[in-house]
C-alpha cells in the first residue's frame, strides 16, 4: 500500500496493479477503504472517470452513512466524475448528496464549493437560470467566510453567469471588487486566468467592443494552445459570435465549422450548431441554415430522449437498491422482535391485566360517586319539594278559610280577600321557593336547557323542568310529588313533550334526554 502511494504520481499503472493485489490479500475494512480511496484517486487523474466511478461506489460502501464527512467527499469526488463524463443529472445528483451532508456538518466553505460545483454542471446542462441560483447562493456564502480569494473561482462563475442573463452592471460591480488583477493572479492556476479573461472577453462584447473581445478571445485560445490544454469549446463559440456580431459572418462560419471537430459537449453543439444556421441564414443560404437547424433539433430530441432512459435506469436502480436494503432490513427486525418476542407477550399479559384491574375499579369507583351524587341531589330536591308542599298545603287551607268566612260575612269585599292571599303567599315565599328549584335543576345540568331548547322551541318552562326530572330517573309518582300534580298530569305532560320532541313509541325518553348533552 505505501509503495503504491509512492508510485501514484511517477508511475500509476504499477501502482494500480499493487493496489489490485492488495486489495485480494486483506481482509481488514478500514485498508480496503484505504485501497479503493487510493485506487478512486488515481483513475481520477488518469481521467478515467468509469473506472474512478466503479471505485467510489466501492469505497462509499465501506463507509456508514452517519459517517458525514467521509459521505460529503466520496458524493462530491462521484459528482466531479460524471461531470467529466458529461453526465449532467447523475453529477447533480451527487453533488446534491454531497451538499446535504456538508449542511448538515455546518461547514460553509464546503458548502461554497458544491454550490458552485452544482452551478457549474447546470450551465454545462444550459440551464442557465439555474446555474446563475446556484452561483449566486454560493456568492453570499462567500461573504460571511474570511479569505475571499480562495473563492476567486466562484466569484468568476457568478459574474459569467450575470453576464449571460444580461444583468451587465451587477457582472462589473462583482468583476471590480472580487476578481483577482495583474499580479494578484501570479498564484493562480490557469484555469482561474482563463476564466478571468473569458469574463473579460464576454463582458468587451456585451458592452459593444468588439475588436478588443477579438484580441482577449485569441490571446485565450493561444495562451492554452501553448500549455497543450484542451480549448474550451465555449471560447471558439464567443470568438465566432463575436464575429458575427461584427458583420465577419465568413471569419464566424470558419470558427463555427472548425469548433464541431473539438467534440463539443452537448450543450456546445447545439450552440455552435444555432450559430451556424443564424449565420448561413445572414448570408441568405437557406438551404444551409435549414440543414444545420434539423440537426439543432434532432440533438435536442435526442437529448431529451437520452435523457429520460437515464431518469428511468436510475430511478429503476435505485428502486432496486431500495428494495434489496429493505429485506435487509426486515430480516434483522424480525431477528431482533423474535428473540424479544417472549419477554414482549409476557410483560404486555401482565401490563394488559393490570390496566384492566385498574380500569375496573375506577369504573366501579365512578359509578359509586355518581351513584352518591345522584341521591344526594334527589334527596335534596325532595327536601325542597316537601317544604313546598307544606307550604302549598297552608295556602290551600288559607283559601278554604277564606271561602268559610266569606260564607259567614257575606259582604267580605274580594279584593279584601285577594290582598290577603297575596299577603300570606309573600310570607310563605313559595314563589321564591320555585325558582330555587329551577336554579338547582339549572345547576345540576349545566348546559342541558340550551341544548333542549335548541332542539325543540316549542317547551315551555314546565316542559324544561319536567324535562330534568325525567333525566334524573325520577318515577312518575316521585315527580307528582315534586310538582305538586296528578299522576295523570304527569302522563299527560310527558306525553306533550315526546310529541314536541317527535319520539315515536319505542324510544324511551328518559334515554334520550340522558345521551342528549353528549350529542
Amino acid at each position: 500500500m505505501e509503495r503504491a502511494v509512492e508510485l501514484s504520481s511517477s508511475d500509476p499503472q504499477e501502482a494500480l496493479r499493487l493496489l489490485r493485489g492488495a486489495e485480494k490479500l486483506t481482509e481488514d475494512r478500514e485498508q480496503l477503504r484505504d485501497i479503493k480511496k487510493e485506487m478512486s484517486r488515481i483513475y481520477y487523474h488518469l481521467d478515467e472517470p468509469d473506472s474512478a466511478i466503479v471505485q467510489m461506489c466501492v469505497w462509499k460502501a465501506l463507509y456508514d452513512t452517519s459517517e458525514l464527512t467521509a459521505m460529503a467527499h466520496i458524493n462530491n469526488l462521484l459528482g466531479l466524475s460524471w461531470q467529466r463524463l458529461e453526465v449532467t443529472d447523475s453529477a447533480l445528483y451527487y453533488f446534491g448528496e454531497a451538499y446535504k451532508y456538508f449542511k448538515r456538518l455546518g461547514d460553509l466553505k464546503g458548502s461554497v464549493f458544491l454550490l458552485n460545483n452544482i452551478g457549474i454542471s447546470l450551465a454545462h446542462a444550459g440551464k442557465e437560470e439555474e446555474a446563475l441560483q446556484a452561483f449566486e447562493q454560493a456568492f453570499e456564502f462567500c461573504l460571511d467566510l474570511p479569505f475571499k480569494e480562495d473563492f476567486a473561482s466562484v466569484f468568476v462563475n457568478y459574474a459569467i453567469a450575470l453576464l449571460n442573463a444580461g444583468r451587465i452592471d451587477k457582472a462589473r460591480e462583482i468583476y471590480e471588487q472580487y476578481f483577482p488583477k495583474g499580479e494578484q493572479t501570479e498564484g493562480y492556476s490557469l484555469d482561474l486566468k482563463t476564466s478571468v479573461a473569458s469574463f473579460e472577453a464576454i463582458y468587451l462584447r456585451e458592452t459593444g467592443h468588439l475588436e478588443e473581445a477579438v484580441k482577449k478571445y485569441r490571446w485565450l485560445i493561444d495562451s492554452l494552445l501553448q500549455e497543450d490544454s484542451r480549448v474550451p469549446v465555449r471560447f471558439y463559440y464567443g470568438l465566432g459570435l463575436t464575429y458575427y456580431l461584427q458583420g465577419e459572418y465568413d471569419k464566424a462560419l470558419s470558427v463555427y465549422s472548425s469548433s464541431m471537430d473539438e467534440s463539443p459537449r452537448p450543450y456546445e453543439r447545439g450552440l455552435l450548431l444555432e450559430g451556424l444556421s443564424r449565420t448561413y441564414i445572414r448570408l441568405g443560404e437557406a438551404d444551409s441554415a435549414i440543414h444545420y437547424l434539423d440537426l439543432w433539433l434532432e440533438q435536442k430530441t435526442a437529448e431529451q430522449e437520452e435523457s429520460r432512459q437515464r431518469l428511468l435506469n436510475e430511478m429503476k436502480g435505485k428502486t432496486e437498491r431500495l428494495l434489496q436494503q429493505t429485506r435487509i432490513a426486515l430480516l434483522e427486525q424480525k431477528q431482533r422482535n423474535y428473540r424479544l418476542l417472549l419477554l414482549s407477550s409476557l410483560l404486555g399479559m401482565l401490563c394488559l391485566a393490570f390496566l384492566t384491574v385498574w380500569l375496573y375499579q375506577r369504573s366501579k369507583i365512578r359509578q359509586l360517586r355518581q351513584a352518591e351524587k345522584i341521591r344526594e341531589q334527589k334527596q335534596k330536591l325532595l327536601e325542597l319539594s316537601l317544604r313546598m308542599q307544606q307550604k302549598g298545603e297552608l295556602l290551600k287551607k288559607l283559601k278554604d278559610d277564606m271561602v268559610e268566612l266569606e260564607e259567614q260575612l257575606p259582604g267580605l269585599s274580594l279584593p279584601l280577600r285577594k290582598k290577603v292571599e297575596k299577603t300570606y303567599r309573600d310570607v310563605l315565599n313559595l314563589d321564591e321557593d320555585w325558582r330555587l328549584f329551577d336554579i338547582y335543576l339549572g345547576d345540576m345540568h349545566k348546559g342541558f336547557y340550551d341544548v333542549l331548547k335548541k332542539q325543540c322551541p316549542e317547551l315551555t318552562d314546565n316542559d324544561l323542568r319536567m324535562c330534568s326530572l325525567v333525566r334524573m330517573r325520577f318515577s312518575n309518582k316521585e315527580i307528582s310529588q315534586l310538582l305538586f300534580v296528578s299522576l295523570d298530569t304527569v302522563k299527560s305532560q310527558r306525553y306533550r313533550i315526546r310529541k314536541k320532541l317527535g319520539l315515536n313509541r319505542e324510544e324511551n325518553l328518559a334515554d334520550f334526554l340522558s345521551g342528549l348533552s353528549d350529542r
